[in-house]
């Protein structure tokens, strides 16, 4: 619903306690799609938000990665993740990015509020650095991503931006 721009807030407001009260029963796609849909249309609803960011923790072994990752974008984009579930996430994307994910996959990982906002140190490293690698399969919103990822942590985190090695901040001067 959120692709059609519908927009009728009082709606969406109306549907969420009823949306919340069943996200124990959704799987992968519909937890994403609930989160993707309420950032779309702009309700920004921290607790269910939480809630559908604790669902994906709790079934994580259910969870496609490619919707735990999309999730973790739109939690970090509303600013909807005290410190102990960014940790979680962080962790847990962290395994999903290094077991799970191809170079197709991992590129949707790279989103410069979530590197700046909600990834722990080793994911921003880890982001910064496999991005360099993958870059080939990349267009150029990707790149623009990656840019901005990197803009971010240069600015906001040196002594993350310290820590990569002298070719991967060539990189992404670079770029």
């Amino acid at each position: 619903y959120g692709k059609s721009l519908f927009r009728h807030e009082e709606l969406y407001r109306g549907l969420l306690p009823f949306v919340a009260e069943a996200l124990p029963e959704f799987h992968s796609h519909a937890l994403m799609t609930v989160a993707w849909a309420l950032e779309r249309v702009r309700v920004n609803d921290r607790a269910v938000v939480a809630q559908i960011a604790e669902e994906a923790l709790a079934k994580k072994d259910l969870m496609r990665p490619a919707d735990f990752i999309k999730i973790v974008n739109c939690v970090a984009r509303m600013g909807a993740a005290p410190p102990s579930l960014a940790a979680a996430l962080s962790a847990e994307l962290m395994r999903v990015l290094d077991e799970k994910c191809n170079a197709l996959l991992f590129r949707g990982a790279v989103d410069h509020v979530a590197v700046a906002t909600l990834y722990s140190d080793p994911l921003r490293l880890y982001l910064l650095e496999r991005f360099t690698k993958t870059a080939i399969c990349c267009r150029p919103m990707h790149y623009q991503k990656a840019f901005q990822s990197a803009v971010a942590i240069r600015v906001l985190h040196p002594p993350v931006w310290q820590q990569l090695s002298k070719a991967v901040r060539n990189f992404y001067i670079r770029l």
